[in-house]
């Protein structure tokens, strides 16, 4: 009799349920009462769990499985009624908490945070559907073709940077080496040999790292261009001393001016306004001005103006052993102004204008 109600049941069961169902916010099973999380009554029973025998490990890197119970928790979320025609099944949907991460026991209770690691699920379902898109397969089958013709290198995880540091260190040299010999040495192996046919096909019929065809004199061209940038990064770092040494002989002559008189003494000192042999120049009268860094060449030929220490120059007082001269022609225009303003660096802009020398380093004809 019970084999005729069970073989009748799975007659059923295989013919399927009905297309209709039944949704509920409650539902009493086994003499529990059970709500729906959306329900939100103060008193309600809508977590749910289940012991249920699965395969476990002890981490990801575990290969070998075990059979074990693993406790599962959750909240009831939706309540459905399954009916085939003889018999009802409810379904409960559930979203469950991340056993790893989320559940846990203190003091003999078990604590679940449903919303411990939920979203990395979310955002796996997002990624195994961009990667099973056709559009990311056409594009992957589009990469791929390119890298069946890419030259393997033997660079590993150094790298291109690296490899060029390590190339320059034995060498000896403070120049960098050029770009085909870092990918000549990128594609040999230890010996020397190419990685394979295809790299030494490329030796010999074009270089990879300018591209097909590349000619002797494109290289004589690159070669001139970087001995080229060589040469104005020494000349940059040339005038970056010199702008330097400047800074530091202006600061040094600002600190002489300012430095107050520290006894009666010294406050009545005479201070010469300059030295005797300009005591007495006219004013206009024609002058050579000498390199003040201590050359002796003429950088410019200008006109005597005054050489009172109370007359200013862009409102700088001009100082004792100092003349007021005016820059008729630059011998040397990249020549450096004693006294630069924000304006005027360079004997060329100071052409027509006013500046301040020192009195030794003018020679009056």
């Amino acid at each position: 009799m019970a084999e005729g109600k069970e073989k009748n049941l799975l007659k059923w069961l295989a013919y399927g349920p009905r297309k209709q169902a039944i949704s509920y916010t409650g539902f009493i099973i086994n003499g529990q009462r059970f709500h729906v999380k959306d329900i939100e009554k103060s008193t309600q029973n809508s977590g749910v769990s289940i012991d249920a025998t699965t395969m476990c490990r002890s981490s990801t890197k575990d290969i070998s499985q075990v059979a074990g119970v693993v406790s599962y928790y959750g909240v009831l979320k939706e309540i459905i009624l399954l009916d085939y025609y003889t018999v009802q099944i409810p379904i409960f949907k559930c979203h469950w908490a991340n056993v790893p991460n989320g559940v846990r026991v203190e003091y003999g209770l078990t604590l679940v945070n449903l919303h411990q690691s939920q979203s990395q699920f979310v955002k796996d379902q997002s990624y195994v559907r961009e990667k099973t898109s056709a559009e990311f397969k056409a594009k992957s089958e589009k990469f791929r073709k390119i890298r069946t013709k890419q030259l393997p290198h033997t660079c590993s995880r150094k790298g291109y940077a690296r490899l060029t540091e390590e190339l320059v260190n034995n060498s000896g040299s403070k120049e960098a080496p050029s770009r085909v010999d870092v990918w000549t040495k990128a594609h040999k192996k230890k010996n020397g040999q190419p990685v394979n046919s295809e790299v030494a096909e490329a030796f010999n019929t074009y270089l990879r790292a300018f591209g097909r065809g590349v000619t002797r004199s494109k290289l004589a061209i690159v070669s001139e261009r970087d001995d080229h940038m060589i040469q104005i990064k020494d000349q940059c770092n040339d005038l970056k001393d010199r702008m330097s040494h400047m800074e530091q002989l202006i600061q040094s002559l600002l600190k002489n001016q300012n430095e107050p008189v520290q006894s009666g003494e010294q406050s009545n000192a005479h201070v010469p306004s300059s030295p005797v042999s300009v005591r007495d120049n006219i004013y206009g009268q024609k002058c050579k001005i000498l390199d003040w860094t201590g050359s002796g060449d003429i950088i410019a030929d200008g006109h005597f103006i005054s050489s009172d220490p109370q007359d200013e120059v862009h409102h700088v007082p001009l100082g004792p052993n100092a003349m007021k001269v005016g820059i008729d022609f630059a011998r040397k225009p990249n020549a450096f102004l004693w006294r630069p303003t924000s304006n005027i660096c360079h004997m060329e802009d100071a052409i027509g204008s006013i500046i301040a020398w020192p009195s030794e380093k003018v020679r009056m004809n």
